[in-house]
């Protein structure tokens, strides 16, 4: 052989190898729709500072390609009988498929309340405490589906307002769920709250969540097993 067509050779090569590389990557990179558990629901405790502080469950009710989520928040902070903080939102989404259909959600955040009703079509409509507008549709910032994380823009499920997120991924790391170590893929959201956010790699389920606001940290910790 000549020592050009070697060379040739060896280029190619180093080119499908490159190829290879950054299809690997890709995909490790990028979200793909949850797994919903076998249970049938989700559960979190809500840890601040390092001390409970409430939880947040998701129960998924399945019929076909349809999926019901029910999806409550509640934390609360105490001082002897006095309840000092509140926080209760309630939210529920229809999606149909790796599509949301629509969202309703109804919030008291320590006596100030949100009532947010979006559907969702070629646009999205969103009434916000009897505010309407249209946006071109987008996910929720319900995070549980890691799908979400493919656009720039994000519905606070909280206020109704339209988000603006930029997602880094992390890579694949150690993470223990219910007392069982997993491989989770780990995502920085950078948006309103930013948060530290994991999936579990083999069924794409949520794992976990940390943030950081008003100058105290959160996490949450799950407490359902991967099934």
């Amino acid at each position: 052989m000549t020592e050009p067509f070697l060379r040739t050779q060896r280029k190619r090569n180093m080119i499908k190898k490159s190829h290879s590389l950054f299809v690997c990557t890709l995909l490790l990179s990028t979200p793909a729709q949850a797994v919903v558990p076998q249970q049938g629901e989700l559960v979190f405790d809500i840890y601040r500072n390092g001390k409970p502080f409430g939880t947040h469950k998701l129960v998924f009710d399945e019929n076909g390609a349809v999926t019901e989520v029910q999806i409550d928040i509640n934390m609360q902070y105490k001082l002897g009988p006095i309840t000092l903080f509140r926080y209760d939102h309630s939210n529920t989404e229809i999606w149909d498929g790796d599509r949301i259909v629509s969202m309703k959600s109804e919030t008291d955040d320590d006596g100030k309340q949100y009532d947010i009703d979006a559907e969702w079509g070629e646009q999205l409509s969103v009434d916000a405490n009897g505010e309407t507008f249209t946006a071109a549709p987008m996910y929720t910032t319900s995070y549980w589906n890691p799908i979400a994380l493919e656009g720039d823009k994000l519905l606070n499920t909280q206020k109704g307002e339209v988000e603006d997120i930029t997602v880094d991924y992390k890579g694949v790391e150690e993470f223990e769920v219910a007392g069982t170590t997993v491989q989770a893929k780990h995502y920085s959201v950078d948006a309103s709250v930013p948060i530290e956010i994991w999936y579990d790699e083999k069924t794409n389920q949520w794992v976990g969540l940390k943030f950081n606001i008003r100058g105290s940290d959160f996490e949450y910790r799950r407490m359902t097993p991967i099934q």
